[in-house]
């Protein structure tokens, strides 16, 4: 989205407001990214019966604070 040319009239704010939606935007990409490989690692294990669901979330606590 940051490589959009998108014309924003010059208003006190705007400036801040945007780039305040573009860093939330980004950080929820980190956080997916984050989920997926959790969830990628954690899915085969309890498929498997190799971990538990209590040891499943006590991880995933872990990682997400």
């Amino acid at each position: 989205m940051e490589q959009l040319p998108i014309r924003v009239p010059f208003e006190p704010g705007v400036a801040q407001s945007l780039d305040a939606l573009l860093a939330r935007g980004a950080a929820v990409a980190r956080e997916s990214v984050t989920l997926a490989a959790l969830r990628d690692a954690l899915l085969p294990e309890l498929l498997s019966g190799r971990v538990r669901v209590r040891e499943a979330a006590d991880t995933i606590a872990e990682v997400v604070a």
